[in-house]
């Protein structure tokens, strides 16, 4: 059996291709720049080149237009989106237009693709064709029987609500129903519609390949409970420095008992640790952890016991951080880096081999 799982993250996307018939370690694995890396990258070559950057595609991760915008205006040209790739900035695209930036539909696109002004840009955060191809060209075999991703996903929020709000929202209604870890991760027909990101990638792969699809930060933290010391204890305190976003759970008893979650790069590791100890003792506070530009936080009242865990671990691309702190580092299967993919095979084969 083999299962491709992808977790995407701001700077990375890091691939696993899981075969049964191998033990994980001889597995093959990738850290690639992530989706938002390359378009990125793709956006500075197409103003480099002197032509209009033509975004079409799907929703994905994005990045903000306003630096871009502002050079090419100074140009006399403008950023054109069809509607669909434009959510990749922004999930109401019309809000983007004070830019300056020129939305079309995708009726208009054939013709505009056809223009040598134009700098096509796909919009996505999975390539499935072009990952298969790049396996075919070393010599890899890839007969996927499933496939599992994770992403970010802040949902489309309405118009007057901040998408951290609806986000950490989203969230809240999983922890105050004490839903277990394997629920927060969706087959297909699961995915709840405001969930927008992960329908865009959903609708990107195979109908008929069954997958798995689930938020980036759940995934580390079930990948987490693959490395041997983790899985041994029972109260622990999981936490993931990413590119982007460092998310905190507490699990007691396999539950979880609180977690908070902030973006990174607003974060020290003095910062970090008060936020952990707070964590512990449950004294988080949901809206000043927004005001300083995070997430949120949540204590569930039913299962939280202020006590100290038994082991306080590390994962994530900028858990060095926390360097001068005496947290352990954990690593499963020999690959801190593929935490994310080996919670989301843990996940994929909780949802389809044991029926959850």
């Amino acid at each position: 059996m083999q299962i491709l799982c992808i977790d995407v993250g701001r700077g990375t996307q890091d691939i696993l291709l899981y075969d049964s018939s191998l033990r994980m370690e001889n597995c093959i694995s990738l850290v690639l720049p992530s989706p938002v890396v390359l378009t990125r990258q793709k956006l500075k070559q197409a103003i480099d080149s002197g032509r209009r950057p033509l975004f079409w595609g799907t929703n994905m991760g994005g990045f903000s237009l306003a630096a871009y915008a502002a050079i090419l205006k100074e140009q006399g040209k403008k950023i054109v989106l069809t509607h669909e790739a434009a959510k990749t900035f922004n999930d109401y695209p019309e809000e983007l237009l004070p830019l300056g930036v020129s939305l079309i539909t995708d009726d208009e696109l054939p013709e505009l693709m056809s223009q040598a002004e134009f700098f096509p840009i796909k919009t996505g955060d999975i390539d499935l064709a072009a990952m298969l191809a790049g396996f075919s060209k070393l010599g890899i075999s890839a007969n996927l029987d499933g496939i599992a991703v994770a992403v970010q996903d802040h949902g489309q929020a309405p118009p007057d609500m901040s998408d951290r709000r609806f986000r950490f929202q989203h969230y809240q209604q999983l922890l105050a129903a004490d839903t277990p870890l394997f629920d927060w991760a969706y087959k297909r027909s699961e995915i709840p519609a405001y969930l927008t990101r992960l329908q865009a990638v959903a609708g990107s792969l195979p109908p008929d390949l069954p997958m798995l699809l689930m938020d980036t930060g759940i995934a580390a933290v079930l990948g987490a409970l693959e490395d041997q010391k983790v899985s041994a204890t029972e109260n622990k305190l999981l936490v993931n420095i990413g590119n982007g976003h460092t998310l905190a759970v507490y699990l007691q008893a396999g539950k979880i008992a609180g977690l908070w979650e902030h973006h990174t790069g607003r974060l020290n590791a003095n910062q970090i640790n008060q936020l952990l100890k707070a964590l512990i003792n449950g004294s988080l506070d949901n809206d000043k952890i927004f005001a300083g530009g995070g997430h949120g936080a949540f204590i569930n009242p039913r299962t939280h016991k202020p006590k100290k865990p038994e082991l306080s671990c590390l994962t994530g691309p900028n858990r060095a951080i926390m360097a001068g702190y005496d947290y352990y580092l954990a690593s499963p299967h020999g690959n801190m880096m593929l935490t994310g993919a080996y919670g989301l095979l843990r996940a994929y084969l909780a949802k389809y081999e044991s029926g959850v």
